[in-house]
């Protein structure tokens, strides 16, 4: 899903708890991040919520870095709902 199609669904959502779920939903659709990026490194401070954020570029073509993957997980499910729609406009899809 891209982040366009993301922001079509959102808009046609006019209730405030409908657009809720449909984030929510988001976030459960993500594939889980490998738990060996469940590292130090790559935990966020300073959140009440446990977060974790990787990410891997490709260097390979002309030398400029591109985006290969982004991966979000969170205890909290709002924010891993929220790191499913940064990782579509990131990425390009999710």
């Amino acid at each position: 899903m891209t982040i366009d199609e993301i922001r079509d669904n959102f808009e046609l959502l006019e209730e405030w708890d409908d657009r809720y779920r449909y984030v929510i939903e988001l976030g459960r659709t993500l594939d889980p991040m490998p738990v060996a990026e469940h590292s130090a490194k790559n935990k966020v401070n300073g959140c009440v919520s446990q977060v974790w954020l990787s990410r891997q570029l490709d260097r390979s073509g002309n030398g400029e870095p591109r985006l290969k993957y982004f991966h979000c997980n969170a205890v909290a499910t709002r924010i891993r709902s929220a790191g499913a729609s940064r990782r579509a406009r990131a990425s390009g899809s999710m």
